[in-house]
């Protein structure tokens, strides 16, 4: 499955992927052609379609910033309940199991300033 998962990151980030396309079957089942297909390896390319954007929209209800002097510039948070639209470019589903997000936080005066990190990941195909 982590294969699978770095040729989806590698996709969604606007990267071709090298991949090796192997025959298994065929319908209806011919024993002969079944044979032939199982033999089959082909490397190619999966190539990018540009940078994918598939997180639609974010909403955090009720989101805490917790700022105090010793955590100024890396706040505790918490939000009771986050949730998020994904476009998919596949003709398949995926189960998304977790999410990450990023928050870059700036200022006119003092460019960025703050960074929020929530959620968990484990290195799914969305993220780097």
């Amino acid at each position: 499955m982590d294969d699978v998962s770095a040729v989806f990151t590698s996709f969604i980030h606007g990267e071709s992927s090298n991949v090796v396309v192997r025959g298994d079957t065929s319908s209806p089942s011919v024993e002969w052609l079944a044979t032939g297909l199982k033999s089959l390896s082909i490397e190619t390319v999966l190539p990018s379609r540009g940078v994918l954007e598939v997180i639609t929209s974010i909403n955090l209800h009720e989101l805490t910033l917790d700022f105090t002097p010793a955590t100024a510039y890396a706040p505790k948070s918490s939000s009771k309940d986050t949730t998020a639209a994904f476009q998919l470019p596949f003709g398949f589903p995926l189960d998304i199991v977790a999410v990450q997000q990023v928050n870059n936080f700036t200022t006119r005066s003092l460019g960025r300033t703050a960074e929020l990190v929530s959620g968990h990941s484990r290195r799914l195909w969305w993220q780097r």
